[in-house]
């Protein structure tokens, strides 16, 4: 027979480890309502690895767009290059700097013949948000390139395609008088070098 102390006993065990269970709880939802990114449940975790799945499978295979790609199950989107969407050529045009250049690649983007973003490049600015205009954005010789102007002017922010072009263009006015206003002649010539003008 069990004694009433006995009882007592395994009672107050079981309350305890319900208090600290409940308390377990209460750190776990703190940590969520924080924003801490820990998975609520095993079935979420698979969901949220899934998801990231499918969004490598949107993202457009840059070895399949050269033509090297060798995979059958590729995670990422085996696209023709001239049935790009707008969103994956906006996807390609964000990613492409980042990349090592090649050739081949080069090659397919400048089959797709995309035009420069007249809004970046004349208005001074993009509408779209950073990294949605499927349009180029030519800010500096990295970008350029991979749009197919090898030679790049960095005063002036202008790609061009031969060194005779490059040439031509750092012998104009235009050139001449941004590259003297970007190296601070300009200022020194009005003020002169030891403060007599």
């Amino acid at each position: 027979m069990v004694s009433l102390n006995d009882l007592d006993q395994q009672i107050g065990a079981l309350e305890s480890a319900e208090e600290e269970e409940a308390e377990e709880d209460e750190v776990v939802e703190e940590k969520r309502s924080k924003g801490s990114r820990e998975p609520k449940s095993k079935l979420e975790a698979e969901e949220t690895k899934r998801k990231k799945g499918r969004a490598a499978r949107n993202a457009v295979c840059f070895r399949y767009l050269e033509g090297t790609c060798k995979f059958d199950d590729c995670k990422f989107g085996h696209v023709n290059p001239q049935k790009l969407t707008s969103e994956e050529r906006a996807q390609v045009l964000q990613e492409l700097p980042l990349r090592k250049y090649s050739k081949k690649l080069s090659e397919a983007i400048r089959a797709l013949n995309i035009p420069r973003c007249k809004d970046f490049h004349q208005r001074g600015g993009c509408k779209r948000p950073t990294g949605k205009c499927h349009f180029w954005h030519l800010t500096d010789a990295t970008v350029a390139k991979w749009a197919g102007f090898d030679f790049w002017c960095a005063v002036c922010s202008k790609g061009f395609t031969s060194e005779d072009q490059m040439l031509e263009h750092k012998a104009s006015k235009v050139h001449q008088r941004l590259s003297w206003k970007s190296s601070g002649v300009q200022h020194q010539y009005r003020c002169g070098s030891n403060g007599d003008r």
